[in-house]
């Protein structure tokens, strides 16, 4: 295999009548080194402007409607070979949105949230098997160095697929969240409570009955978890827990190809 590579541009302009017009970009360039393996960087800038929720609230939140965009800043570096990589990634974000009690607010100045991603993919052919590691560490902080609340520390997946059934495919996934503290003092950056550090489970499994149906069954957070995302604001002591993505939830259905 010849040594090659493989360059990609984009340009893309979003027009708003709320927010100024903005144009993003994006570069990536993916140098082949072997056949097995690869360096690959990626570059570019996008605006975020506010979603309804975050401009008008709902609940316990209020509504802000003076929200201004987020300007985001990319860049990341990655390293592969055969099934295996290692991502280096680095965001600046200007103006970022996040939510301060009673509702959001855009935080001053350029916040950077940047980390490394470890995946690793296997086929084992002897247990008519695949299987998808990853790993995430992540380092989130305003530009007073101030941590970012509510992003975890350290996130990481193990995905299982077993091919060995006849047009049958089961996939098993796991997800856990390690420290993610829900608050810090605005000045000291004092931590508060913990919110993280769970694991989720769940499974599909799908047949092909033929060329046009398929038919599946996919279970939602098998052992019912309950976690706390965020903490009750009259008491930041006691979190208030409440399910992730569902309860223990099971979805069946059939698909059609035309």
């Amino acid at each position: 295999l010849p040594i090659s590579t493989i360059i990609n541009i984009g340009l893309r302009k979003d027009k708003h009548n709320r927010y100024d017009d903005y144009v993003s970009k994006s570069l990536g360039i993916k140098q082949l080194l072997n056949k097995d393996s690869y360096l690959a960087f990626n570059l570019g800038d996008r605006q975020r402007t506010p979603n309804l929720f975050e401009r008008f609230g709902g609940g316990w939140t209020q509504a802000s409607p003076n929200l201004k965009p987020e300007t985001i800043q990319s860049r990341e570096m990655t390293l592969g070979w055969q099934g295996y990589s290692v991502t280096r990634f680095e965001d600046q974000i200007d103006n970022l949105i996040d939510y301060q009690f009673p509702g959001y607010a855009n935080i001053a100045g350029v916040s950077q949230l940047k980390g490394w991603e470890w995946k690793a993919s296997e086929s084992l052919p002897s247990l008519a098997s695949e299987i998808t590691l990853t790993y995430q560490v992540l380092d989130a902080k305003a530009q007073t160095g101030i941590p970012l609340a509510r992003r975890p520390e350290t996130s990481g997946s193990i995905d299982w697929t077993y091919l060995g059934l006849n047009k049958t495919v089961l996939d098993v996934q796991t997800q856990f969240v390690g420290d993610r503290i829900d608050s810090y003092h605005s000045t000291t950056g004092k931590a508060g409570p913990d919110t993280g550090n769970y694991w989720l489970w769940h499974a599909n499994a799908s047949y092909q009955w033929n060329k046009e149906v398929r038919v599946f069954v996919k279970g939602v957070n098998l052992t019912d978890e309950r976690i706390a995302q965020a903490t009750n604001s009259f008491n930041a002591s006691a979190p208030t827990s409440y399910y992730a993505y569902s309860p223990r939830t099971l979805l069946a259905g059939v698909e059609y190809k035309f």
